[in-house]
């Protein structure tokens, strides 16, 4: 049967509708994809913009990144120091250079000019700006711990800590702290925990000092890396002439070895604490303390400071004369002896004769001991007769 004219009409009405139908989705299809161009290329613009744009073209811009902080923190600082205009710019960078999760830690500085994109880059590398803290040769542990307490951009949490509380603080199996931290200089960002410093020093001390034992001499009187350690300390405080460092640790480990005492002043010094006024009297040497190497013999119980390595390795390394003293000279330097009686001939020349020299002349004649009785007598008479 033939399509009568209503049919043609009804069909002819149904094409023109979905034609019109398709050219009214077109046209929107269009209009969205021009509207979607034209953000693009306004957001690809301002982000371009974004890009080369310093955060701050005059201004150093410095900013603490704290441990725990994230890619939001960041943009909340920069923005209250009016430094982040566009923040979703900042962000979407750093998720594209996959910054949010491995930016470094610490204190920034970033010059004038500095764009959003080398800003990431100096975090991501870690290039911080660091301090720095330097524990002397030779210091106590309580001036090491006072020198620590002053020092800025350290969070201290030891400070009003007792000796053997920082040691429990730190995680350490001793019982005093003196000598356990390594002399050098440690740098660190801004923030760094006190003791976090000083585990770093442990551990450093604990490296140099194994390292050390294992490269010792044979025949030696230690028993452990710590007794060698005590004895580098007594090195370091007698010395400070790198030549002389294994000469004084000879004539250490020659007096334990044969069991003179060692009569090391640094040590009695130490032990007096307080009590020293700066000039040891006969009452100092014969007051006992565990730390009197005149009145106790053997090693302290402890060190009396943080030795250096160059006094680690002499303790390690003694020299192999056949000394058993020592006397300052009072230049820095020392007198090395065999014998007691070349060793009191010393004491008199570079100690007693330079303190008192009202008795130089009244003993000289006496110090003649390589000589006869009958030369020392004579010389003493022709000394009383020129009086």
């Amino acid at each position: 049967m033939k399509p009568g004219p209503g049919s043609r009409m009804k069909s002819s009405k149904l094409h023109s509708f979905g034609r019109s139908f398709m050219s009214k989705r077109l046209t929107l299809i269009a209009l969205v994809m021009l509207v979607v161009a034209f953000f693009c290329s306004y957001f690809v613009a301002n982000y371009h913009r974004f890009l080369q744009s310093p955060l701050n073209p005059t201004q150093t811009i410095h900013i603490v990144f704290s441990p725990g902080s994230s890619v939001h923190h960041l943009v909340a600082d920069l923005q209250k120091l009016g430094d982040m205009p566009h923040p979703r710019y900042f962000l979407f960078l750093a998720y594209i250079k996959g910054a949010t999760s491995k930016l470094k830690t610490g204190e920034y500085q970033f010059d004038p000019g500095t764009t959003p994109s080398q800003l990431l880059d100096q975090m991501l590398a870690g290039k911080a700006i660091f301090h720095r803290f330097t524990i002397v040769e030779g210091w106590t542990f309580q001036q090491l711990i006072t020198a620590l307490n002053n020092v800025d951009f350290v969070k201290h949490q030891l400070k009003h800590v007792s000796p053997e509380q920082v040691l429990t603080n730190l995680g350490l199996p001793a019982q005093n702290p003196e000598g356990l931290f390594y002399p050098a200089t440690y740098y660190f960002s801004a923030g760094v925990n006190d003791s976090d410093l000083l585990k770093w020093s442990y551990q450093l001390l604990e490296k140099k000092l194994q390292a050390a034992w294992k490269d010792r001499v044979t025949d030696l009187p230690y028993k452990t890396p710590y007794q060698a350690l005590i004895a580098a300390s007594l090195v370091e405080k007698e010395t400070a002439v790198a030549k002389e460092r294994p000469m004084i640790a000879g004539v250490i480990v020659r007096r334990l070895q044969v069991g003179i005492p060692l009569q090391i002043d640094a040590s009695i010094i130490y032990g007096l604490g307080a009590h020293y006024t700066g000039k040891l009297t006969i009452e100092d040497l014969r007051k006992d303390t565990p730390y009197n190497t005149y009145t106790r013999r053997g090693l302290p119980p402890t060190p009396i400071g943080s030795p250096s390595f160059a006094s680690i390795s002499a303790a390690l390394h003694p020299d192999h004369s056949q000394n058993l003293y020592f006397v300052a000279k009072g230049d820095g330097s020392h007198q090395f002896s065999e014998h007691l009686a070349e060793h009191n001939l010393a004491v008199q020349l570079y100690q007693l004769d330079q303190r008192y020299p009202i008795v130089k002349k009244r003993r000289s004649c006496q110090s003649l001991w390589y000589v006869s009785k009958t030369m020392r007598a004579f010389f003493c008479k022709l000394n009383d007769l020129s009086s």
